[in-house]
């Protein structure tokens, strides 16, 4: 929002020295802990967190088998 100016960066004190934020869109790898700047663009007051990414690699889709359920299958429109 323009209430507050948010930027990440790579080390802490890049953070806390409003230095080095990364470009959009940026890619993580898996562990990395990337530090947060949240400043209140009216007080000035400034915050900081860090997130550390879980990344996992895409999921293989295999293709579904075909399904082939007749009407007249026992249990099925049909009493057992």
């Amino acid at each position: 929002t323009s209430d507050f100016t948010i930027s990440y960066h790579q080390l802490l004190v890049q953070a806390e020295a409003n230095t080095a934020a990364l470009s959009s869109p940026y890619t993580v790898a898996d562990g990395e802990e990337l530090f947060v700047r949240i400043e209140d663009n009216t007080t000035g007051c400034v915050n900081f967190t860090s997130i550390i990414f879980t990344v996992e690699s895409r999921p293989e889709v295999s293709p579904a088998d075909n399904i082939v359920q007749c009407a007249d299958d026992l249990g099925i429109n049909v009493a057992p």
